[in-house]
């Protein structure tokens, strides 16, 4: 059976990390829940990456709910531009808005032969 993909060719067979770039990307997704390990409330994020390079890709960035490191969900919501008040904000303010992002590599907690990537900086664009 034929299963016609257009470009496939050009489709990445692995998850290879994105070099360390400034790149322009839109929030598709956020999920609150639990961490993995610790069991401590987070906000799982989706970038997804838009041209010239690398358009389509995604990347995944968890933010943390505890009082102790409250402040990264903060950093991504000013970051990204969303409104904010005295008494939290809105995770859909958040979804479909465009920033210029910094992406980094680093070691694979679990696997350190395996390398990640890492958003070091959100900068909301208008």
């Amino acid at each position: 059976m034929r299963v016609p993909i257009p470009d496939f060719d050009k489709v990445e067979t692995g998850f290879e990390p994105l070099p360390p770039n400034t790149y322009e990307a839109i929030i598709t997704g956020c999920v609150q829940g639990l961490s993995s390990q610790k069991k401590t409330p987070q906000i799982d994020w989706e970038f997804t990456i838009q041209g010239p390079t690398h358009s389509g890709r995604k990347l995944f960035q968890h933010t943390f709910l505890a009082a102790n490191s409250v402040f990264t969900t903060k950093r991504l919501v000013v970051g990204c531009g969303a409104p904010f008040s005295a008494d939290g904000f809105n995770t859909e303010d958040c979804l479909g808005k465009r920033a210029s992002i910094v992406v980094g590599q680093k070691p694979n907690n679990m696997d350190s032969s395996r390398i990640d990537n890492v958003i070091e900086k959100i900068t909301p664009i208008s």
